[in-house]
C-alpha cells in the first residue's frame, strides 16, 4: 500500500493522510495500520510477523493483498478448495490421478501468484485492482472450461494470464496433451459451436449462450497454445437463431431478419473489447429466483 493508495483501491483522507481499510485505517507515513487487527485468529506462531497486530501484510506487500483491512493473504488462498485442486496439476507436476501433495500445492500456489500477481510499472507495487480482475478471470476460465471434466483432463499447462483493460476479464493461454483429442472433446460438447477457422482464430470454439447480451466463453488456438477469453456479447446464442428459424418456418421473414439483426449487432459489439468482471461473474452465478 505505501504510498499508493489508488494501487490497492483505498480511499485516503487528505486530512489526515490516512488510507480506509474497511476495518481500520492505514498511516503510510508510518506504513503501519492506525489500530490493531481485530481477528487475532490471524497471528500464527508458525509466521512471527502476523503477532505485530499493526504492521501491513507481514511486512511483505510484493506477495500478500490485504483488501479489508483484517488479514493479509495472497491470491492463490482466496480460491477455494476444489479451484485450487483443479488448478495444481497445470500450474506444477502432479501425477495424473493423485491429489497434490502439501508441497506440491504450495509450488502451485506460487506459480499461480506469480502469474496472476500485477504490479505498477513505474513504482512495482502490486496493482490490487488488476489482481484482483486477474483472480477472477482464472476463476471464470476454470469455472467454464473445468466444467467439462474431459476437456479439463486435457489442459496440459497454463501460461499467460494477459490484462485487458480496467475490469476486464484477462486471457489465459494454456497447452494441451493432445491436440486432436482436446478439440475431439469440445466438438462433442453441445454447449460449442465449433469452426475449423473463424475470423482469424484457428480450431474456433464460441460458448453458445441463451441471449445476445450474455458474455460469451471463446477457446481457439494459436500453433501450439491455446486461450480462452470472454467477449462481451453472444453472435450465436439461442434466442436470436430461434428468431431467425421461426421467421424461416412460419413465412415470418420480419421475425427472422430480427433475429439475423440481433445476431449482427451483437457481433459488432464482439469487437468492442473483452467482457467485464462483473458481466462474467453474473452469466455464471444465475439468480435462483
Amino acid at each position: 500500500m505505501s504510498n499508493y493508495p489508488f494501487l490497492t483501491l483505498k480511499e485516503r483522507d487528505n486530512e489526515t493522510g490516512l488510507d480506509y481499510s474497511v476495518n481500520r485505517y492505514y498511516s503510510s507515513t508510518q506504513g503501519r495500520f492506525t489500530s490493531a487487527d481485530p481477528m487475532m485468529a490471524s497471528a500464527k506462531l508458525s509466521n512471527p510477523q502476523t503477532m505485530n497486530r499493526y504492521v501491513y501484510v507481514v511486512n511483505n506487500p510484493l506477495r500478500y493483498i490485504d483488501p479489508d483491512g483484517l488479514d493479509g493473504e495472497d491470491p492463490w488462498s482466496s480460491l477455494t478448495r476444489k479451484e485450487q485442486l483443479l488448478l495444481a496439476p497445470k500450474l506444477t507436476t502432479v501425477q495424473d490421478g493423485y491429489v497434490p501433495n502439501q508441497k506440491q500445492l504450495a509450488a502451485a500456489g506460487e506459480a499461480f501468484n506469480n502469474k496472476v500477481t500485477a504490479h505498477d510499472k513505474d513504482s512495482g507495487a502490486i496493482d490490487l485492482k488488476q489482481t484482483t480482475t486477474n483472480v477472477a478471470s482464472m476463476k471464470a476460465f476454470v469455472a467454464e472450461l473445468g466444467s467439462n471434466k474431459q476437456a479439463w483432463a486435457q489442459v496440459d499447462q497454463i501460461g499467460q494470464v494477459t490484462a485487458q483493460g480496467d475490469g476486464k476479464v484477462a486471457d489465459v493461454s494454456f497447452t494441451v496433451k493432445n491436440n486432436d483429442a482436446f478439440i475431439g472433446v469440445l466438438k462433442d460438447d453441445a454447449r460449442f459451436r465449433y469452426r475449423e477457422s473463424d475470423a482469424g482464430h484457428a480450431d474456433s470454439f464460441r460458448l453458445r449462450t441463451i441471449s445476445a447480451d450474455d458474455p460469451s466463453f471463446h477457446v481457439d488456438r494459436s500453433g501450439a497454445t491455446f486461450g480462452a477469453h470472454w467477449d462481451p456479447t453472444s453472435t450465436f446464442n439461442l434466442q436470436s437463431q430461434e428468431r431467425v428459424m421461426n421467421g424461416v418456418l412460419t413465412g415470418n421473414p420480419m421475425g427472422a431478419i430480427g433475429g439475423a439483426a440481433e445476431m449482427g449487432s451483437a457481433g459488432i459489439q464482439h469487437y468492442g473489447g473483452r467482457a467485464t468482471v462483473e458481466q462474467v461473474q453474473k452469466f455464471l452465478t444465475p439468480s435462483k429466483q
